[in-house]
């Protein structure tokens, strides 16, 4: 992450819970390998500050891929997700006129993009 990026105007706790929720899941995914690796990285573009958030996992199958912000869905085993996190997530980052968008592969990883406008 580069020094010096222009700040934003946020509720952090919101983003806070969006960046844990976030590496929660790439963990959780990613429990099966000894190989794991999740990396943030960020940088400015026009007037905004882009934010990735990606893993090294099994990747997410990409017929659920459109599914990943809706409420109550969710690809993990029942009784281990409530299908809430990204939605809120996703509701969280356009609450301050951003946008959250999604990239996987399968079997190697997925990357969550979220875009703030700067202050």
């Amino acid at each position: 992450i580069p020094a010096g990026l222009p700040n934003i105007k946020v509720d952090r706790l919101q983003i806070e819970q969006v960046f844990y929720n976030l590496v929660k899941n790439a963990i959780q995914a990613m429990a099966s390998d000894d190989q794991n690796c999740i990396s943030i990285s960020a940088e400015t573009k026009s007037s905004s500050i882009i934010i990735r958030v990606q893993d090294n996992g099994p990747g997410i199958p990409e017929n659920r891929i459109p599914y990943l912000f809706e409420a109550f869905f969710t690809s993990k085993v029942r009784g281990e997700g409530t299908g809430l996190g990204l939605t809120l997530c996703h509701r969280f980052v356009e609450a301050h006129g951003g946008e959250m968008g999604v990239k996987s592969k399968l079997r190697e990883g997925t990357q969550f993009t979220i875009t703030l406008p700067m202050a």
